[in-house]
């Protein structure tokens, strides 16, 4: 029997819990029920011009990918309306922004609902809820630390890290403090139906328009800032070229990688090497990215590399994405969250 999943969010934009509300909802369908309903994520809404409904350009990559991909099942809106009759029958409660909904994941503990509840975490930031100093003027959020959720974290770096401890601690102090053994490592994902296979004969150029790294940007003519106002623009410049170019940012984990891998360009990650273990993306290595240092460093790598390389590196490039589905996420948070699911 699938399980009956409860989705509560904050209605801000993230591009963790969002492909994963995309992925349980494939699996599920109306078994996992988003509070309140998460908008940008439905394709109801007439196109506003920017070429994906709910698009903002305040948001890091305009919104694009993610957003303007889940059919609207209006049997949800009166469930959603009631949803406080839901909870006990509830397999899983999933609380997606912590950082912003802890009274009600204090109400939820406090009334009993504890072991069913999960945290996912996509911030930026390394730190666990409620670990901030904001919330010394708060302390009601601290008894939140005292309940054992399953927390999913994006950006985890064991250690300190976790406590916010890393910052008044010397590093190898902070190593030393163990991470607790309730978190579990999460990453973004995208939407299958994001992919698109592109042969290395169809590849016109190196590099993309949009290019994150100002060093690379400068020496092949890219721009640093968003070239396109459509998705569709921004797809399809992405697929005429053989690579593209990413790099940490506020966090490790970042959508472009994704976008990258999902239509056919092979990612050159600068500095990949350096990222913690514990921290997403997960699994992209030599076998399937060019790790670099420098600008230069890379282009001579990617100018003299033969077809027939660049061929095998693609080819890894689209097994790792493939792995990196929303559904494929699902099923991953489903059986860290639900050991006893088999689906």
């Amino acid at each position: 029997m699938s399980p009956k999943i409860l989705f509560f969010h904050a209605s801000v934009p993230d591009y963790s819990s969002e492909p994963l509300l995309h992925g349980l909802r494939t699996l599920l369908g109306g078994g996992c029920l988003d509070i309140p309903r998460l908008d940008a994520l439905y394709h109801d809404v007439a196109d506003d011009g920017t070429g994906a409904p709910h698009a903002d350009w305040r948001l890091r990559g305009h919104g694009f990918t993610l957003y303007h991909v889940l059919p609207e099942m209006p049997e949800l809106a009166r469930r959603r309306y009631a949803w406080i009759y839901e909870v006990d029958a509830a397999d899983l409660i999933v609380i997606a922004h912590p950082w912003f909904q802890g009274d009600l994941l204090r109400d939820l503990n406090q009334g009993g609902y504890g072991h069913k509840v999960v945290l996912v975490d996509g911030s930026d930031h390394t730190a666990l809820y409620p670990y901030a100093f904001r919330y010394w003027r708060q302390p009601w959020h601290w008894v939140n630390a005292f309940y054992p959720n399953r927390y999913f974290k994006r950006e985890w770096i064991d250690g300190g890290h976790c406590y916010g401890l890393n910052r008044l601690l010397p590093a190898a102090l902070s190593r030393a403090i163990p991470s607790p053994k309730r978190v579990v490592p999460f990453a973004f994902s995208i939407p299958e139906e994001k992919i698109t296979r592109v042969p290395p004969a169809a590849k016109t150029r190196l590099f993309p328009s949009h290019i994150v790294d100002p060093e690379v940007a400068a020496k092949v003519g890219g721009t640093t800032g968003y070239a396109f106002e459509r998705e569709a623009e921004y797809r399809r410049d992405l697929q005429s070229a053989k690579f593209g170019v990413t790099m940490k940012r506020a966090g490790w984990d970042c959508l472009r990688h994704y976008e990258l891998a999902a239509n056919g360009c092979v990612p050159c990650f600068r500095d990949l090497d350096l990222k913690p273990e514990t921290c997403a993306p997960y699994g992209l290595n030599a076998e399937n990215c060019v790790i670099y240092r420098t600008a230069d460093e890379l282009l001579a790598r990617v100018q003299a590399m033969p077809e027939a390389e660049y061929a095998r590196l693609q080819e890894g490039t689209y097994r790792w994405i493939a792995a990196q589905t929303s559904v494929v996420r699902a099923r991953e948070f489903l059986r860290a969250a639900l050991p006893e699911w088999r689906g």
